[in-house]
């Protein structure tokens, strides 16, 4: 009887090696799925935010001199009014406001396209295209969250997208 040899050590290091590779990308890939303390923080601040702006403030009909927290709409139906009271604050005042560290902008847009509303963009002073997007490329973005909001503009059912990054 002939015996056939086999090279078992061989392919149980190669299975083995295989194993730990496999194994150390998935352990990669489940801690790279879980939010860091940064972007949580920064998602619930952009929430806040964005639940500010689409209240009535406070006081109610604030003004610069009032304000305590800064809201653009009333009843979902964007105020014209307080929208320019808005625009007319300090950037760094209305972060104070906002009770946001983080830094903002918003806009309000279509089914196809951004409305230029008296301007593009609001808070933060971005660049934006032609198209009044917002260019994010020459902002330095660790961390970036967008929330879309559905209010009144003008009789017009509109998104306010706001983004907020740190």
């Amino acid at each position: 009887m002939r015996k056939k040899e086999q090279v078992w050590s061989f392919d149980f290091i190669i299975g083995f090696i295989l194993f730990i590779v496999i194994l150390f990308v998935g352990i990669k890939m489940v801690i790279n799925l879980v939010p860091s303390e940064d972007y949580d923080n920064l998602y619930r601040q952009t929430s806040q935010l964005s639940s500010s702006l689409v209240s009535s403030g406070h006081p109610v009909d604030w003004n610069a001199s009032s304000v305590i927290i800064p809201g653009i709409a009333d009843n979902n139906r964007i105020n014209s009014t307080k929208l320019n009271r808005f625009d007319n604050l300090n950037y760094g005042k209305g972060k104070v406001l906002l009770h946001t560290t983080n830094e903002y902008i918003f806009y309000f847009k279509n089914k196809t396209s951004i409305i230029n509303y008296s301007k593009c963009v609001r808070g933060y002073n971005i660049s934006t295209n032609n198209n009044c997007e917002p260019d994010f490329t020459n902002v330095s973005v660790s961390n970036l969250v967008k929330f879309e909001r559905l209010v009144i503009l003008n009789s017009t059912l509109v998104s306010m997208v706001v983004y907020s990054w740190n």
